[in-house]
């Protein structure tokens, strides 16, 4: 797991989360690190936000990224907490749950406009592990499919709609933007319509038939992780007025290593 912000970059490990400064990116040099079991992460100014697989979440001073240090850390009442993410002085977490008691997934607020003091607002029972958050709405999948939450009231998130796959399948992220939701599966991504939050459709599935890890939407292409492959990028056709999937196609880049610079000729399964 990797993240940037300035001239840093975090590195999360099995055991650590590692600091390297980028500001000569072809000589990386590690600063720091701070010893912990990190699930997932969120870096918002000199704070780190750090979600540990042992359900604490832990706040990081940076702005000496030589020497980090934590500045307060709270339970997560959570049997499997699994992603954050951080929007204006809160922290949303998502909590896969357990399925050998009961335990089902759940979406955690906390207030963390002081991170030497968090505090937890609310739970609210879901059916999504993967989390994405944007404005007003956090946006969690699950195998079943999309569920989109209402956060505009962080004592009382409500739900606001869904939208279930055409089949279960194996989710791993959510990413949004521009009014779509972009999941990835094992080998497909699969975009959502969500513009009517009400009313989540299911607009088209993208089929690579190869192992993939992310799917990230931005400046109107989306970047695939692709196996073996490396990064293939696609122009992301979805914010237009069109129907068939089949439209998306690969935005070719010479001389970029581990980067697919021809189109593909694999056919999209249909929604």
């Amino acid at each position: 797991m990797i993240k940037t912000s300035g001239n840093s970059l975090f590195l999360a490990t099995s055991d650590s989360l590692v600091i390297l400064d980028i500001s000569h990116p072809s000589e990386p040099v590690i600063t720091g690190s701070f010893e912990c079991s990190p699930s997932d992460f969120a870096v918002v100014g000199s704070t780190v936000y750090l979600l540990t697989t042992r359900n604490k979440l832990i706040m990081i001073d940076i702005s000496d990224p030589y020497q980090p240090l934590e500045v307060a850390q709270t339970e997560v009442p959570a049997a499997n907490a699994s992603r954050i993410k951080i929007q204006d002085g809160y922290a949303f977490v998502s909590d896969s749950g357990c399925i050998w008691w009961p335990c089902p997934p759940q979406l955690l607020i906390f207030d963390v406009t002081n991170p030497m003091n968090p505090t937890l607002v609310s739970t609210t029972e879901t059916d999504g592990s993967r989390l994405d958050v944007s404005g007003r709405y956090a946006y969690l999948i699950s195998s079943p499919g999309l569920w989109v939450i209402d956060i505009s009231n962080h004592s009382e998130p409500s739900m606001t709609g869904s939208c279930d796959f055409d089949e279960p399948r194996p989710t791993q992220e959510v990413h949004y933007s521009a009014g779509h939701t972009y999941v990835t599966t094992y080998s497909e991504v699969i975009v959502f319509n969500v513009w009517n939050p009400t009313n989540p459709v299911q607009r088209g599935i993208v089929d690579f038939n190869t192992r993939i890890w992310n799917a990230v939407p931005g400046g109107g292409r989306l970047f695939v992780a692709e196996g073996t492959m490396g990064l293939r990028i696609l122009e992301d056709c979805s914010v237009q007025p069109m129907e068939n999937p089949q439209e998306f196609t690969t935005q070719q880049e010479k001389g970029a290593k581990g980067l697919s610079s021809k189109p593909s000729t694999k056919t999209p399964s249909k929604p």
